[in-house]
C-alpha cells in the first residue's frame, strides 16, 4: 500500500511511504519462468509485478515510475528495469488488485518498504530510501540520496 504525507510546512516536498510483498522480487526468475513457458512473447518481468506498478501509478506518472525502477535495479532489488512503453502497456491491463490477499499470501516473509521524497515544484526525486523487513523485524536497508 502507499501513503502520502507532506514534508515540512509550506514545502513542495511530498513524502510517499509504499510497502509491498518482497516475494515477487525474491522469486523473480521462478515466477517469470512459469509465465514465459505459456507465452509466445518472452516477458522481462513477472505479471505479479504489475501490482507493484499499479500502486506506484497511483502516486507517480510513468516517467517517475521508470526512474524508481532504475533505482531498484541499481540496488539489486530487481534485475531489469522496464521502459516507458512497457510500463504504459502493463498499466493499461490493470486488474482489480486485492492487495490484502497479496499481503496475506503465505509466501510473504519479507516486505519491501520505499520512502520517496518528491519535490513537486521541480518535479524530481529528492531522496529514495529502500528497506526490506522480515517478520522478525530484521531490516536490510538500502538508501540513497539523489542529487
Amino acid at each position: 500500500m502507499g501513503k502520502k504525507t507532506n514534508g515540512e510546512k509550506n514545502s513542495n516536498i511530498a513524502v510517499y511511504h509504499i510497502t509491498f510483498p518482497y516475494y515477487i522480487f525474491e522469486q523473480w526468475f521462478t515466477l517469470l519462468e512459469d509465465e514465459n513457458r505459456k507465452r509466445k512473447k518472452i516477458l522481462k518481468a513477472p505479471l505479479e509485478f504489475n501490482y507493484f506498478l499499479s500502486i506506484l501509478a497511483q502516486y507517480f506518472p510513468n516517467r517517475q515510475i521508470e526512474a524508481i525502477l532504475k533505482i531498484l535495479v541499481e540496488y539489486n532489488i530487481i534485475p531489469y528495469s522496464l521502459d516507458y512503453t512497457t510500463i504504459w502497456k502493463r498499466l493499461q491491463n490493470k486488474q482489480n488488485i486485492d492487495y490484502y490477499k497479496l499481503i496475506d499470501n503465505k509466501k510473504n516473509n519479507k516486505i519491501l518498504k520505499l520512502i520517496i521524497m518528491f519535490d513537486n515544484k521541480k518535479n524530481k526525486f529528492v531522496n529514495v530510501q529502500i528497506s526490506v523487513e522480515d517478520k522478525n523485524n530484521v531490516v536490510s536497508i538500502f538508501h540513497g540520496d539523489i542529487t
